[in-house]
């Protein structure tokens, strides 16, 4: 009987470790990195690089994330300190986490209610 009750467990506690993982996983990845290197690609006309896919194993998935922010960093390079730019692919990932961020927290500060002008008329 207890054995059915844990074995019953196992699921969700699979599931949890699971979601464990890939959390760690994405801090692996240098988030920052990939959404300022997608903006400049945006702005070329180019197709955005994803985040890589899960790996039958931790070590296969780590392989691939360490991956793509290996190229990530070297087309990040290629398109600043590579083509000749002053400013380096890691200070244009600060700028533009910056203006995002002073972005995000625009867009959640509560707006001022307007006035119909029919309103201010009347």
């Amino acid at each position: 009987m207890a054995t059915a009750q844990v074995v019953q467990g196992l699921p969700s506690q699979i599931s949890d470790k699971l979601e464990d993982l890939k959390r760690d996983l994405r801090n692996v990845i240098q988030q920052r990195e990939l959404r300022a290197l997608n903006r400049v690609l945006k702005v070329r006309g180019k197709a955005a690089k994803a985040e890589p896919t899960t790996g039958d194993t931790y070590g296969a998935t780590k392989s691939r994330v360490r991956s793509v922010q290996r190229s990530g960093r070297q087309d990040g390079a290629a398109y600043f300190e590579n083509a000749g730019k002053q400013v380096h692919f890691g200070l244009w990932v600060d700028i533009f986490e910056r203006a995002r961020s002073e972005y995000l927290r625009r867009e959640q500060a509560p707006r001022p209610r307007r006035r119909h002008p029919r309103a201010e008329a009347e």
